[in-house]
C-alpha cells in the first residue's frame, strides 16, 4: 500500500465579490463568484481535493471527486490539470490518467475512478504546472479467506469477515481491526482494543499459532490459539513486532520477552527493519542487524553473537539468512550464491523459516527462476514452477497468473479456484509441512 500525504479540505467557501450596478432602486445585488484566469495568475497556484480519503467497496465506482484550483484563495478557471492514480484503481476507460481543465468556479470534476477486486489503499495526485495535490483512495477487497495444510484440499474460513488481511496461519485482521484465529474474533471475545494491524505477526510452532501483536493504543500482546490475549508490561508502548514476542522499541532497543537484550548486554541499537524472529519448540530464535550493519544472532534471551563473514549491511530475510548488499544470498557463514556459481538472488523474493535446527529458503534469482535449499546445502530448482513467482513461504509462491504454487503443484488449477490476492497469501512451515492462509479474489 502506498502511504500518501493527504490533502486538507478546502474551504468551505469561494472567495465572492459583491458588485453594486446602478441606483440601489433600480437593480438589486448580485453575488457574483470571481475567477482569474490561468493566464493572469501571478503566484503559484493551490490544487485542493475535496475530500482526503475517497471510500469505496470493491469492483465499485468512486464518484464526484473533484480538485480546486486557486490563486491566492481567488478561484482559477482554464486552469489545465492532470490527475493519475496509482495501485490498481483505473479510470472509467481503464487508464490511470485524466486531464482536463477548471471550470469557471475553478473546480474540475474528475472522472469515475473503478475500485480493483483486492481493493486497497492508493493515491490519486492532480497537477497543474508545478503544483501537485494529493489524497487518498480506499476499499475492502472482495478477498474470500481459505486455508491449505500441505497440498491437501483448500477449506474456507466462513466466519471471517471478507477482505480481512491474512497474518499467519489461520490467523486474520478484519476491515474493522479485529484480531481473528481460525473461527473466533478474538478482539470481540476478550473486549480488548482494536489491533493495530501493522504490528502484527503469527508463528506456527507445535500445531498453534501463536500471535503477538499491539493494540491501537500501541500496548503489546501474546495470544496462543484462540485463548486468552496476555499483555507484556514492560515492552514500550509502540515496539515494533518482529515475531511471537520479539520487538523492537521506539529507541531501537531489541526486547524478547520481557527482557530487553540491547541494555542487557550493551549492545548498539538494532535496526528495526533488518530484524526477524522465528519460533521453534517455544523458544525465539532472532537474527538482526544493529545501526552500524553488522549481523547479530541470539537465542531467546541468550547473548546475542555476531556472524563476522557476513558483508555489512546485509539484509535479513529469516533465521541466520541473509543477502548481502551485491545480491548474494548467505546462509550462516556461507555464501550460497558464491558456493555453487549462482545467479544473483531478487532481494524482494527471498524466505527463509526455521525448522528443526536448520534455515529453509525459497528465493527467486534474478532471472525469476525458483529455488529451494536446506540450510548451507546445494540449491535445487523447482522447474514447473512459473518464472517470476512471487515467495510467500518455503517452497510456496502465487505466480504472475495469481495461482497458488506448493512445491509443484498448481493448487488453484488443480482445485478449480478463483484467482490469489498475491498480497494476502502467507505460508507457514512446520514439521516439513507448509501451511498456507490466503484469500482468493472475485473477478469484476
Amino acid at each position: 500500500m502506498t502511504d500518501l500525504s493527504r490533502a486538507s479540505a478546502p474551504d468551505d467557501g469561494i472567495a465572492r465579490r459583491t458588485i453594486l450596478a446602478g441606483a440601489a432602486w433600480s437593480i438589486p445585488v448580485i453575488a457574483t463568484a470571481a475567477t482569474a484566469p490561468v493566464a493572469a495568475a501571478s503566484a503559484a497556484l493551490t490544487l485542493t481535493f475535496d475530500k482526503a480519503v475517497y471510500t469505496g467497496t470493491a469492483c465499485s465506482t468512486i464518484t464526484g471527486a473533484y480538485v480546486t484550483v486557486t490563486n491566492g484563495g481567488v478561484p482559477v478557471s482554464n486552469a489545465p490539470i492532470t490527475v493519475n492514480l496509482t495501485g490498481d484503481y483505473t479510470f472509467s476507460d481503464g487508464t490511470t490518467s485524466f486531464s482536463g481543465a477548471s471550470d469557471g468556479t475553478g473546480r474540475m470534476n474528475v472522472a469515475p475512478v473503478k475500485v480493483p477486486n483486492n481493493g486497497g489503499t492508493a493515491g490519486i495526485l492532480a497537477s497543474t504546472g508545478s503544483s501537485a495535490s494529493a489524497s487518498t483512495l480506499s476499499a475492502v477487497s472482495n478477498g474470500v479467506s481459505w486455508c491449505l495444510p500441505g497440498t491437501a484440499t483448500p477449506y474456507v474460513t466462513p466466519k471471517v469477515p471478507t477482505g480481512s488481511k491474512v497474518i499467519g496461519w489461520n490467523v486474520r485482521v478484519s476491515p474493522a481491526n479485529d484480531l481473528w484465529v481460525d473461527q473466533t474474533n478474538i478482539t470481540a471475545t476478550y473486549g480488548m482494543a482494536k489491533v493495530d494491524p501493522n504490528n502484527v505477526i503469527t508463528a506456527f510452532d507445535n500445531n498453534t499459532s501463536r500471535t503477538t501483536f499491539n493494540d491501537t493504543a500501541g500496548v503489546s500482546w501474546c495470544v496462543d490459539g484462540t485463548g486468552a490475549p496476555i499483555q507484556t508490561p514492560n515492552v514500550p508502548v509502540g515496539s515494533k513486532v518482529i515475531g511471537y514476542n520479539v520487538r523492537v522499541s521506539p529507541t531501537n532497543d531489541l526486547w524478547v520477552d520481557q527482557t530487553n537484550i540491547t541494555a542487557t548486554y550493551g549492545m548498539a541499537k538494532v535496526d528495526p527493519d533488518n530484524a526477524i524472529a522465528d519460533l521453534y519448540n517455544n523458544t525465539a530464535y532472532t537474527t538482526f542487524n544493529d545501526t552500524t550493519g553488522a549481523s547479530w544472532l541470539v537465542t531467546g534471551t541468550g547473548t546475542p553473537y555476531k556472524t563476522p563473514k557476513l558483508p555489512t549491511g546485509s539484509r535479513v530475510i529469516g533465521w541466520n539468512a541473509r543477502i548481502s548488499p551485491t545480491n548474494d544470498l548467505w546462509v550462516d557463514q556461507t555464501n550460497i550464491t558464491a558456493a555453487h556459481g549462482m545467479a544473483k538472488v531478487d532481494p524482494d523474493n527471498a524466505f527463509s523459516t526455521l525448522s528443526g535446527t536448520g534455515s529453509y529458503t525459497t528465493f527467486n534469482d534474478t532471472t525469476g527462476v525458483s529455488w529451494c535449499v536446506v540450510g548451507t546445502g546445494t540449491p535445487y530448482a523447482t522447474p514447473k514452477v512459473p518464472t517470476g513467482s512471487k515467495v510467500i513461504g518455503w517452497n510456496v509462491r502465487v505466480s504472475p497468473a495469481n495461482d497458488l504454487w506448493v512445491d509443484q503443484t498448481n493448487i488453484t488449477a488443480l482445485n478449480a479456484m478463483a484467482e490469489v490476492d498475491p498480497d494476502n497469501a502467507v505460508a507457514a512451515f512446520y514439521n516439513n509441512n507448509a501451511y498456507v492462509t490466503f484469500n482468493t479474489l472475485t473477478a469484476c
